[in-house]
């Protein structure tokens, strides 16, 4: 993977799927392990350094949110497609934490 000295991972250790994402090996890249499936995807999500990634309670969604703290993405685990874009605004922002909702609310 990228260097990573934030430590940014995420676990969704559920008991139909279990998946693990981190950086990848590019900037603003996520690797996601679908360990269930034994597969693993890399998506492109940001241009620039991640700031924060979260996954759902059962793996099925990936949250990511850019180190400028203007847009956070929501991707499908499964096949990585973007599904939502947030725009939070145009200045720069620090994003400590990424929150994440129920797979049903995307």
């Amino acid at each position: 993977t990228i260097a990573n000295p934030k430590g940014i991972c995420a676990l969704s250790p559920n008991s139909n799927q279990t998946v693990l994402a981190c950086p990848g090996l590019h900037k603003g890249e996520v690797r996601v392990e679908l360990y269930d499936i034994k597969r693993t995807k890399f998506i492109a999500a940001h241009e620039g350094n991640l700031a924060c990634i979260a996954l759902t309670l059962d793996g099925a969604r990936l949250v990511t949110a850019s180190d400028k703290g203007t847009i956070i993405r929501i991707f499908d685990t499964a096949d990585g497609t973007k599904l939502r874009e947030l725009r939070r605004g145009a200045d720069h922002a620090v994003i400590y934490r990424c929150a994440t909702l129920h797979s049903e609310c995307t």
